[in-house]
């Protein structure tokens, strides 16, 4: 009861903390040790509630569940921290939220449906991730405080901040590349995956925010 009248307090009136914070302890995962998380918010924060220091300790607590996920000795420049910007960046990104399936294909990775929900469900205390047997289910943050947060330089580290003008240019290309492979070639048309639509509907306004002169 103390633990979590202090988490209380440190939340203040700051109910995404909270429940952030709540669902972080809570979450059931291979690194996931509730006693340790508990600790670690508490002993990590300081005692004063001012709304400043609130949310510096929102940032703490993002930054704490990221680190879990990937590990806290992952270096900003390797393939898995590369990998994880862009998996988040695009969730961020999208205008309109997508099933992981069709996650898989945007996102032109070489692993499973399988595989990228359990790098998901690492992060299942800042992003809705669906079961396995919701399909067609989009990907969503819980709340839109962690997107600022992620593409926040002067919040966010550098080894989680997002480049949003280099996803924006990561997705027009692969919209561009999925309606060249997907659009039919003739008057035979079949009913369109959810990728495909997304493509055609989306790809103009991912180019519009691109970075000008990327070369990809």
């Amino acid at each position: 009861e103390s633990d979590i009248s202090s988490i209380t307090m440190l939340a203040g009136k700051l109910f995404i903390y909270a429940s952030t914070a709540l669902r972080y302890i809570c979450t059931q995962s291979k690194f996931a040790d509730p006693v340790k998380r508990i600790a670690d918010l508490l002993g990590r924060s300081p005692d004063a509630a001012s709304g400043e220091a609130r949310y510096k300790r929102l940032d703490k607590l993002y930054l704490d569940i990221l680190d879990q996920a990937i590990g806290i000795e992952t270096r900003a420049d390797s393939p898995e921290m590369l990998q994880l910007r862009r998996i988040l960046g695009t969730i961020m990104q999208l205008t309109d939220p997508l099933p992981i399936s069709a996650l898989v294909e945007l996102l032109e990775v070489d692993e499973s449906v399988m595989t990228l929900r359990s790098k998901l469900e690492d992060l299942s205390s800042v992003i809705v991730v669906p079961g396995p047997d919701e399909l067609e289910t989009p990907v969503r943050f819980f709340h839109p405080s962690f997107p600022d947060f992620l593409k926040d330089q002067q919040r966010c580290t550098d080894r989680f901040l997002v480049d949003v003008s280099g996803i924006e240019t990561f997705l027009a290309r692969r919209c561009l590349e999925i309606m060249v492979a997907g659009l039919p070639v003739n008057s035979i048309a079949r009913k369109p995956s959810s990728i495909l639509r997304y493509a055609c509907t989306n790809w103009a306004g991912h180019l519009a925010k691109a970075r000008h002169g990327d070369t990809q």
